[in-house]
């Protein structure tokens, strides 16, 4: 069937351009969006509830987030969700993403809820690979809002999860992130061994952008040791690989490194302008946090040049925008580079003012930390004296008690003891054994019930096919039968034609009567009819979305574009309806006219396509 030949080209077409979009979204992330945009126009042309349109909305939404347009991201990530009959594990993967993307927006507290809601939906499948980059991502939100405790465990939990799959690309990335949590908490040994390890993970994956993000922050090591000249030469190779990419938000970030950096080894001119760069980047993604972190740093960079005004302008802005996000670490940061920076001014009372502001902020933060350790010694010590409470009262009843009926109870108390024991084991054991064996039942039906469901189906889609392949043939039968006859009727108009002149008057009467019925039969309507009938079987509402073009459509231009549909050529359609070829070439320009269509636009593409 045309038609459906067309739909399988579209559709396998598509798929490939799924999996080219998929395979270079690391490392070309601009192809990889223009791949899946191509996808996403072949399958619109096969119709809605194609199983393929949520895959290719994810891939145009994960090159948008490669590429560093979160917005746009956001919005494709979001349209996944609203396909109808979503498969769980698309669900959770575009739910996992969207925390992502909130993360990134500093809206930490829809991403976390969206990661539980993405836990859930892996759980339920269950995928290993899926809960770990769950966790993963649940950790970089504890990161972003300075709960180093709880991103810690949760980076701890997913790289179990990592090494057990054999992960190397996950294990270098979590490497990478344990260490710079290692680093903020002023543990740099510790840290620098994680980017090792990182590192040696990484060492197939150079090309990558996590690979970038990993020598970026082994950049950020020497930096914070003052090895500058070093810091720089790692940041311009994790520069080297975004811009190969195309990662805006990565570029941006590369940008702030290497500007703040130029800046301390006396270059400020160039620092200045990339730091302008970067925030002029972040500011057209719409990312906050990170319009924070390049304020922190042309703050920085405007004390070190002695611009106080400057410097004291993006450190207010600095501190409103944390303010705004609750960012608690830039919040910290920038009160002490306020009170660094009204230090060297000379303003005294104003470097007093905010050094008392900085450690008060410390101090409440370090004093939540201080108090959650507390609350579980806390605990830990009630459990301990209630169960020295327990010891002392069995001593005292034992004291209390003679040594005779002691060890009568003892020994009764440790048989009763034992025979519990043995009892609830065994227990135990039958009712372990009685749900494994109704676990086996259940799903022995539901493997039955499967099973007879996709037999019914296949049986039903089989006979569908009959009947369309049924149909499909009787409309080709019909149609050549017509076309037979007609020729057949014209032959013999023809031939009569030939010996009219030569036969006379009484002969030349009775064949004019002949031709008489042979003109009827030429122009008969029941085989229309009867044609009509096997065509609309086969092409549901062919003739009503025709008739929408132009209501004005006659009886003979909806039997053209039958046969148009039927991909018949001139000659056999002309024969069909009993006209000459070149007539029949007139009748498709005039029906192509009816139907709007320009020079260019051709009307066996438009019929076709119905």
């Amino acid at each position: 069937i045309p038609g459906q030949v067309q739909y399988d080209s579209l559709y396998q077409k598509a798929e490939k351009l799924l999996d080219k979009s998929k395979k270079t979204r690391a490392t070309s992330p601009m192809q990889s969006l223009n791949t899946a945009k191509e996808a996403i126009g072949l399958l619109k042309k096969t119709g809605s509830g194609n199983r393929l349109i949520p895959e290719a909305y994810y891939q145009t939404a994960y090159a948008f987030f490669m590429l560093g347009e979160v917005d746009s991201s956001l919005l494709w990530f979001e349209k996944v969700l609203t396909v109808p009959g979503l498969e769980t594990e698309m669900k959770a993967k575009a739910l996992n993403m969207l925390c992502v993307v909130n993360r990134k927006l500093g809206d930490y507290q829809k991403a976390a809820q969206l990661a539980q809601k993405a836990l859930v939906a892996f759980r339920s499948i269950p995928d290993s690979a899926g809960m770990m980059e769950v966790i993963l991502n649940v950790g970089k939100v504890y990161h972003a809002t300075g709960n180093n405790d709880k991103a810690m465990l949760s980076y701890l939990e997913s790289l179990k999860y990592a090494e057990s799959i054999k992960d190397t690309l996950k294990a270098g990335i979590l490497c990478s992130l344990i260490a710079d949590i290692y680093m903020e908490i002023d543990q740099a040994e510790k840290g620098k061994t994680y980017y090792r390890k990182a590192i040696r993970e990484f060492q197939n994956f150079r090309n990558t952008y996590m690979y970038a993000d990993l020598i970026n922050n082994y950049g950020i090591v020497f930096y914070e040791e003052g090895n500058y000249d070093s810091a720089l030469f790692y940041f311009n190779i994790a520069l080297n690989v975004y811009e190969n990419l195309g990662q805006m938000d990565a570029i941006g970030a590369s940008y702030q490194n290497i500007g703040i950096t130029r800046v301390l080894l006396k270059d400020e001119k160039e620092g200045l302008r990339k730091l302008h760069q970067s925030f002029n980047i972040f500011k057209q993604l719409n990312l906050p946090r990170d319009q924070a972190g390049v304020l922190l740093d042309l703050g920085h960079a405007f004390i070190e040049t002695r611009q106080f005004d400057s410097a004291g302008l993006y450190l207010e802005q600095a501190l409103e925008i944390s303010e705004n996000i609750n960012n608690t670490y830039f919040k910290k940061q920038t009160l002490y580079w306020i009170y660094r920076m009204n230090e060297a001014s000379g303003n005294l009372n104003a470097a007093l003012d905010t050094y008392k502001k900085y450690t008060v902020f410390k101090d409440s933060l370090d004093n939540l930390s201080m108090k959650r350790n507390l609350q579980e010694l806390e605990i830990r010590y009630q459990t301990s004296e209630q169960e020295k409470e327990i010891l002392r009262l069995k001593n005292r009843e034992l004291i209390v008690k003679s040594q005779k009926h002691l060890l009568i109870v003892a020994v009764v108390g440790l048989i009763v003891i034992f025979i519990l024991t043995v009892v609830l084991f065994l227990m135990r054991r039958k009712k372990d054994k009685d749900i494994h064996h109704q676990a086996v039942l259940v799903h022995q039906r539901e493997e039955a019930l499967a099973k007879a469901e996709l037999a019914r189906r296949q049986a039903h889609e089989k006979q569908l096919e009959n009947e369309l392949e049924f149909k499909t043939k009787q409309l080709a039968t019909h149609a050549l039968n017509m076309m037979q006859k007609n020729k057949l009727l014209q032959n013999i108009w023809d031939e009569i034609e030939k010996r009219m002149s030569s036969v006379d008057q009484n002969s030349r009467e009775a064949l004019n009567l002949i031709k008489k019925s042979l003109k009827k039969g030429l122009n008969a309507d029941k085989d229309w009819d009867l044609f009509k009938l096997y065509f609309e079987q086969v092409n549901e509402d062919f003739f009503q979305k025709l008739k929408a073009f132009n209501p004005r459509l006659t009886a003979n231009d909806f039997r053209l574009a039958a046969l148009i549909k039927l991909n018949m050529s001139i000659k056999e359609m002309a024969s069909v309806l009993n006209i000459s070829p070149a007539s029949m070439k007139n009748a498709r320009y005039r029906l192509k006219l009816k139907l709007g269509l320009g020079d260019e636009q051709k009307l066996s593409v438009l019929i076709r396509n119905l």
